[in-house]
């Protein structure tokens, strides 16, 4: 699927995606959109490749085209975003012909499939690094070894407690590491980083447009247990990306984004040129 997908003409080095495989059927906000943001705002170039809801009621594309961001961005136009915003959506429609075919067909089915594992080893921007939410402590670990096959630089991929495909502030979370080609796993949780565990009510989400109002509350400073999940997966994602020495660091990288306005200013900036660049 990576060398039949529509190239993204880019030189922008550093890329990061963050997102979730799906399929844990929990209907949380969409962690990992909001996440992409907090990472721009502190500095680190976003290509997030995703699709519509298929088990949630909203995937990343429905919450960003809620946001009034446009979706559908050919590839010339998506990396210039990227080069000039810092963050760029690729959807998977776009560039995996399958998944056009596909689309309709596991929306209909309503089911984790093969394709909910694909999309996040198959990002056209081919990422330096990832940070990837998996359903399962089993698919975690094949993916972690899929990725040092592929020869990824860098990646992290995480399952957290009550099944979910994020870094969970319910629980523990099991995280896989992949650095220097060497995989270490670990766990974490909330208290380590003086943060308190939430129930999982408090993390789920709506539909599309409830989904961008969570995200837009987040960024315009929202202190929340929504907020510290954010947090949470944005500091694992400036650790490994090696912007910081710890997830700790990361954690504190990550408050910075939001609470100086540079995240939600990248959102804007990005709403805006998605509609200009293609008008």
């Amino acid at each position: 699927m990576v060398s039949k997908a529509a190239p993204l003409p880019t030189a922008v080095k550093g890329i990061v995606d963050i997102v979730g495989t799906g399929g844990d059927c929990l209907n949380t906000f969409n962690i990992s959109t909001t996440s992409s943001f907090v990472l721009c705002g502190a500095g680190l170039p976003v290509a997030k490749h995703g699709n519509r809801g298929v088990s949630s009621k909203s995937g990343s594309a429905d919450t960003l085209e809620a946001l009034h961001v446009n979706i559908t961005l050919p590839p010339k136009e998506a990396a210039y975003l990227l080069e000039n915003v810092g963050i760029t959506f690729l959807f998977a429609q776009t560039y995996h012909e399958s998944m056009r075919h596909v689309g309709p067909i596991r929306k209909q089915l309503g089911l984790k499939t093969m394709f909910n594992i694909l999309g996040p080893l198959t990002n056209p921007a081919h990422p330096d690094t990832y940070v990837i939410g998996a359903y399962s402590e089993e698919m975690a670990d094949v993916m972690i070894h899929v990725y040092q096959e592929m020869g990824v630089k860098q990646a992290v991929v995480v399952h957290g407690d009550c099944g979910m495909d994020e870094v969970s502030m319910t629980g523990d979370t099991l995280v896989h590491e992949l650095k220097n080609n060497r995989i270490c796993t670990y766990r974490i949780c909330p208290e380590q980083f003086g943060m308190k565990r939430c129930k999982l009510q408090e993390l789920v989400g709506g539909d599309s447009v409830e989904n961008a109002k969570i995200l837009m509350d987040i960024l315009q400073g929202e202190h929340s247990a929504r907020r510290d999940a954010v947090l949470m997966n944005s500091g694992l994602a400036l650790y490994i990306s090696g912007s910081c020495d710890s997830i700790a660091e990361g954690i504190k990288l990550a408050a910075q984004s939001i609470d100086s306005g540079c995240a939600l200013a990248k959102l804007q900036q990005f709403q805006r040129l998605s509609q200009e660049v293609c008008a």
